[in-house]
C-alpha cells in the first residue's frame, strides 16, 4: 500500500511539472524503479508514461536500471554517462539504493551491501552535476521504506548493529525501533 501511495506522489508531482511540450525523461535506478516489472520493461516509467500519455502529452522515457544498484554501483558502470551523453533528457529521476542515504554500519559493505550516507552523498553529487551539465533537472526519487518482517530489521540480521569501534556501537543501523527508522524518511 505505501508502495502504490509513494508511486501516485510521485507521478502526480511529476504530471504537474511536465509542460506542453514533448520531454524526455531517464530513470536511473533499481529494483525499486522497476517492480513490478522487470529491467527491461520497468513498472514506473511506463506508468508515467501512461498518464502523460492519458493527459495527451507526448512523452520519451529511457532508463537505466539495474536490481539492487547504488549510485556508485551506476556510476561505476558508465552506462548512466554513455546514456546522458548519447541525447538530451529534460528530467533524469535518479533513485537510490533503499538505504543507501542511512549511516550504516560497515558490515553493510563488508558483505556487498551499500556503504551508506558518506558514498550516497558523494554519488548523488556526482550524477547531479553530470546531469545539470547536460542541461537536465535531476529529481531525487526517495524509495519507500522497508515492513517490519523485512529480514534487515529481525533480531538475527548479520549486520542488525554499529560493531565495537563504530561511532554508534550497539546500536540497531535503524535505530532502536522500526518508529526511528521511518522517522527518517519524514
Amino acid at each position: 500500500m505505501y508502495k502504490k501511495i509513494c508511486l501516485f506522489i510521485f507521478i502526480t508531482a511529476f504530471s504537474s511539472i511536465l509542460q506542453a511540450k514533448a520531454q524526455k525523461i531517464l530513470f536511473i535506478g533499481n529494483s525499486f524503479t522497476f517492480e513490478p516489472g522487470d529491467e527491461r520493461k520497468p513498472a514506473l516509467p511506463q506508468y508515467v508514461a501512461f498518464i502523460m500519455q492519458k493527459l495527451k502529452k507526448e512523452l520519451k522515457v529511457e532508463f537505466v536500471i539495474k536490481g539492487g544498484q547504488t549510485l556508485k554501483k551506476h556510476v561505476d558502470d558508465g552506462e548512466v554517462f554513455t546514456k546522458l551523453n548519447s541525447q538530451k533528457f529534460d528530467y533524469v529521476v535518479i533513485q537510490p539504493h533503499s538505504i543507501e542515504a542511512l549511516e550504516l554500519p560497515r558490515c553493510f559493505y563488508e558483505n556487498g551491501g551499500p556503504f551508506g550516507r558518506p558514498e550516497f552523498l558523494y554519488y548523488a553529487e556526482v550524477l547531479v552535476d553530470m546531469i545539470q551539465k547536460k542541461g537536465a533537472k535531476a529529481v531525487l526519487l526517495s524509495p519507500w521504506t522497508y515492513q517490519k518482517e523485512h529480514p534487515w530489521l529481525k533480531s538475527d540480521f548479520l549486520c542488525l548493529r554499529f560493531k565495537k569501534g563504530e561511532n554508534k556501537a550497539g546500536e540497531k543501523w535503524f535505530g532502536d525501533s522500526l518508529s526511528d527508522y521511518l522517522s527518517f524518511f519524514k
